[in-house]
């Protein structure tokens, strides 16, 4: 048993430096939160309340986000087929005033578009299946819960609607 805990552990240690890896070279918390794309989709999510402040919001980042997460993993998949082993030596080797190579930092890129839209679908799947506890549920003695669900679906809907955002006006750049 003590084997197994000790494996998992460093199961869990070895995912931890994968994703430390990708957001550092990704340009971290501060390239994040100052990048003008992520007001956007902010700003974009705030202006379309309408759209994911009601129910049923996740139908639609269930039909699109699969779509989209397929196209990225083709682009990602596309770059490492092209060209010959001359250019992709090239776009291994580091630039001097950065630590990591062009190639590390557009896998860091495609990382994050796959990481961020998977995080998107879950959120949408997550409150899909909520939702629909929460009316099966939906009594008078549990309509404060109702209420309390309903909330939980706004914030949701909220931050997928700014996942969904952020997504398209990084594709089309």
């Amino acid at each position: 048993m003590k084997y197994f805990s000790l494996k998992i552990k460093e199961q869990y240690k070895g995912v931890e430096k994968v994703f430390c890896d990708y957001f550092n070279i990704y340009g971290g918390f501060l390239s994040l939160i100052s990048s003008p794309y992520l007001h956007l989709a902010l700003f974009l999510s705030i202006i379309s309340f309408g759209l994911w402040s009601t129910d049923g919001w996740w139908d639609l980042p269930l039909s699109i986000l699969p779509s989209l997460i397929s196209f990225t993993l083709a682009g990602y998949a596309m770059l490492t087929a092209l060209g010959n082993d001359q250019f992709r030596a090239k776009m291994a080797r580091t630039i001097p005033p950065h630590q990591e190579s062009v190639f590390m930092q557009v896998s860091a890129s495609f990382a994050h578009f796959i990481i961020v839209q998977t995080i998107g679908l879950l959120l949408a799947l997550i409150s899909k299946a909520h939702f629909f506890r929460s009316i099966y549920l939906h009594t008078g003695i549990l309509e404060q819960n109702f209420l309390k669900s309903e909330v939980f679906i706004s914030i949701h809907g909220f931050f997928l609607g700014f996942h969904i955002l952020y997504f398209y006006i990084l594709a089309y750049l």
